[in-house]
C-alpha cells in the first residue's frame, strides 16, 4: 500500500493524492510530500524510480531485504536504510528494515511490514499536519524519533531474560541453556551492530554540512544520536555479559569431560 500527504505550506492544508496526481504535487516546490510505501505492489515500488526518479542500485537496495544500516548521498537526496526494533511482544528481539529517501520537499519511506513509529507518525499527521510535515529534515527526525522509542522496550526485555538466564548459571549452569544463551548472543550482536551502524548514521545528520538538513533542527538530530549511542553502549555491556556466561559454559563442559576420563580411567 502507498500513502501519499501533500502538504502546503502556504495554505497550511494537506492533501492524500493519488498516485497519478503525484507528479503535479511534487512540482510543486510550496508543498511537503510524504510518500510512505508499506509491503507495496510492483506498481507501487515503481514510483520510486518513475515519479521519483531514484537510482535504481537504491531502488534495488529497497526490494532485498535484510540489509544493514546505511547511508549515501546521491545527486538529489539523501537515501538512509535504518531499523527499527520490532514492537511485538515476544522474547525475541528483532528489527525491521525501513528505506528512506530525502530531498528538497519529500521524505520517502518504504518497508516490508507495519512499523509502530511510521503508523504512529501517520497518525501524527492525520491529526495535525503541520506538526510533521513543515519540511522534510523534521519529519524526518519526527519518523526516527518515534522508532527509536520502540528500542526501549525491546532493549529491557533482553536484558532481563540476560539477567534470568545469568541466576540460572548461579544456581545451577547446565548444557540445556545453551540454547538460549546463543540465541540472546545473537541478539545481542545484531542489536550492537545496527544501533553502531545507526549511531554513525545520525552523527551525519547533527554535523550539518548535509544538504536538507536545516542548521535549527541540527540539536535534535544529535540528541537522536546520544539516544542510540547509549542502546549501542547497552548493547555491548549485555554482549560481555553473555561472553563471560559462554565462558562459564565452556569451563563446565570442560571439567564434565575431565572427570569423565578420569572416571573411566
Amino acid at each position: 500500500m502507498i500513502r501519499i500527504f501533500s502538504y502546503s505550506r502556504e495554505s497550511k492544508r494537506m492533501e492524500t493524492p493519488s498516485i497519478l496526481e503525484l507528479p503535479r504535487h511534487l512540482a510543486d516546490r510550496g508543498r511537503m510530500i510524504w510518500a510512505d510505501l508499506e509491503d507495496p505492489t510492483d506498481e507501487e515500488t515503481g514510483v520510486l524510480g518513475g515519479m521519483f526518479g531514484f537510482h535504481v542500485l537504491a531502488v534495488e537496495d529497497c526490494m532485498q531485504e535484510g540489509l544493514l544500516p546505511k547511508f549515501n548521498l546521491y545527486d538529489g537526496y539523501i537515501f538512509n536504510i535504518v531499523h527499527a526494533a520490532e514492537s511485538k511482544n515476544t522474547e525475541a528481539f528483532s528489527t525491521i528494515e525501513v528505506d528512506i529517501f530525502v530531498g528538497e520537499n519529500f521524505l520517502v519511506t518504504y518497508h516490508q511490514s507495519y512499523v509502530k513509529g511510521i503508523f504512529d507518525s501517520r497518525g501524527q499527521v492525520a491529526k495535525n499536519p503541520g506538526s510533521l510535515l513543515r519540511s522534510p529534515d523534521w519529519l524526518l527526525y519526527g519518523i526516527l524519533n518515534a522508532m527509536g522509542h520502540n528500542y526501549e522496550p525491546g532493549v529491557q526485555r533482553l536484558n532481563d531474560q540476560v539477567e534470568m538466564l545469568e541466576n540460572a548459571f548461579l544456581s545451577l549452569p547446565g548444557e540445556d541453556q545453551l540454547g538460549t544463551l546463543l540465541r540472546l548472543r545473537s541478539e545481542a550482536y545484531h542489536l550492537h551492530r545496527v544501533a553502531d551502524l545507526q549511531q554513525d548514521h545520525l552523527s551525519r545528520f547533527g554535523r550539518g554540512d548535509l544538504p536538507w538538513i536545516m542548521e535549527e533542527n541540527l540539536l535534535y538530530f544529535r540528541d537522536l544520536y546520544d539516544n542510540m549511542a547509549r542502546i549501542s553502549h547497552m548493547a555491548d555491556h549485555l554482549r560481555e555479559r553473555l561472553a563471560g556466561m559462554m565462558e562459564t559454559y565452556h569451563a563446565l563442559v570442560s571439567r564434565r569431560v575431565l572427570g569423565a576420563t578420569k572416571t573411566l580411567a
